[in-house]
């Protein structure tokens, strides 16, 4: 896919690495949200929409420009952003315990801060990511 179809559509995208950085820690703030909400033993849970349209624009527009570490670094992220919400919406295994699952939700919100850390510091590199 060429540059020029890597994002076809006017909704708002991240422009640069400011952005792209700023849209990875609200996508993932949203998750740890949910997550905490977990935690504190809600009725309902919390319901999270990934952008998914912006996540395989940002992926697809780093591999048009030859990108390609960091295309799948943000590939990276975003799969692991999927399977935190698949367990959100499937839930821990009741046997577990609360104190169990509780651990267990915590050590996601680490690892997706990790996540995001690791790949928001490497952003820079990669200057505008969209062509207007």
């Amino acid at each position: 896919m060429d540059e020029a179809h890597a994002r076809q559509d006017t909704r708002p995208f991240p422009s640069d690495e400011s952005d792209a950085e700023a849209f990875l820690r609200r996508e993932a703030s949203a998750l740890e949200r949910a997550l905490e909400a977990a935690s504190n033993g809600r009725d309902r849970p919390v319901v999270v929409e990934l952008d998914h349209e912006s996540w395989l624009a940002l992926i697809a527009t780093l591999h048009a420009r030859g990108q390609h570490d960091a295309a799948d670094e943000i590939c990276g992220l975003y799969s692991f952003h999927g399977r935190v919400l698949t367990s959100l919406e499937r839930g821990l295994d009741p046997r577990l315990g609360a104190a169990v699952a509780s651990r267990v939700r915590g050590l996601l919100v680490d690892e997706l801060e990790r996540r995001t850390t690791t790949v928001c510091q490497r952003l820079p590199a990669m200057g505008e990511i969209v062509v207007s």
